[in-house]
């Protein structure tokens, strides 16, 4: 997920079905829309993982933690991806966020699970050492 070239790879399929849905639309719109989202999803899909890791540090108990940067990481990832859009008058926003809608949320989940394992690991070494 850190890696830049799974990053421009998982843009360049979103941007490229962007631009697809798009086309209808004329040549520019479609240029614009799939530009903005392939931009918009290799560079979340880059930052994500630090993020949601940013977040987790902000809260304890690690339940909490793991919830927040779930939550948080999906609200800040299509609260950007629908704004950006609405901004550029992208004409089929639900179209163009559906095909990452279940992997985005899965890796969120699955990430936050991560997160809340090795935060109670955490606790339970700090327990053992006192």
């Amino acid at each position: 997920m850190q890696r830049p070239l799974g990053s421009i790879v998982g843009g360049l399929l979103y941007g490229v079905w962007t631009f697809a849905i798009h086309i209808s639309y004329g040549l520019p719109m479609a240029l614009k829309s799939g530009t903005a989202q392939f931009l918009l999803s290799a560079g979340l899909t880059f930052v994500g993982v630090k993020v949601m890791t940013a977040l987790f540090n902000l809260l304890q108990p690690p339940q909490l933690a793991a919830c927040l940067a779930c939550v948080g990481s999906l609200i800040t990832t299509y609260g950007l991806i629908i704004g950006v859009h609405l901004l550029i008058g992208t004409p089929r926003i639900v179209m163009t966020l559906l095909p990452g809608i279940i992997p985005t949320v899965g890796l969120s989940i699955l990430y936050a699970g991560i997160l809340y394992r090795h935060g109670t690991q955490q606790l339970a070494d700090g327990a053992a050492a006192n």
